[in-house]
């Protein structure tokens, strides 16, 4: 996988380079949402059973 990665950037370097670097930043993004997302539901329902 790195080994055609980095084929791949002795070719195209900065296109490749920007369109690793956005759907690695719109991956983390999401999963970041979904992790806080998931984090105040976990707190909210150790408020309500208090």
């Amino acid at each position: 996988m790195l080994l055609v990665g980095y084929y791949f950037l002795k070719e195209k370097s900065i296109w490749v380079l920007f369109l690793m670097t956005f759907l690695l930043a719109g991956l983390g993004t999401l999963f970041i949402n979904f992790f806080f997302d998931s984090l105040n539901a976990w707190k909210n329902k150790k408020k309500g059973t208090k």
